[in-house]
């Protein structure tokens, strides 16, 4: 399993990629005039978090759902956009804001 801190690390490189790789994107399109230009988009944020919920044994894919369902990687206004019901409906919902928030829901007794 991997550690909180590079649990950290890793989903904070993820993000911090996905960010440059927009900004080149938007500069591209500026740059050649075609707003339809899709970019450049690497494969390794993909690789990363298919190796975190291996390591981590998220089978639930909660990873892949924060980082690109969840609105902006768990800074949504409403708790009701990052929360996991984990027994169902009856269960107290579980906002995930942060990627230590992530962590610890993922390293959970479950």
């Amino acid at each position: 399993m991997v550690t909180r801190e590079g649990f950290i690390i890793a989903i904070n490189y993820i993000l911090n990629l996905e960010k440059k790789e927009i900004k080149l994107t938007e500069d591209l399109q500026e740059f050649t005039g075609d707003k339809d230009f899709t970019g450049f988009m690497s494969i390794w944020p993909g690789k990363i978090v298919e190796w975190l919920e291996s390591e981590m044994e998220d089978s639930d894919n909660y990873i892949s759902w924060w980082l690109w369902d969840c609105p902006e990687a768990g800074k949504c206004k409403k708790d009701d956009s990052c929360s996991v019901w984990v027994n169902g409906e009856k269960s107290k919902p579980i906002v995930i804001r942060t990627s230590g928030d992530l962590y610890d829901f993922l390293t959970r007794e479950k």
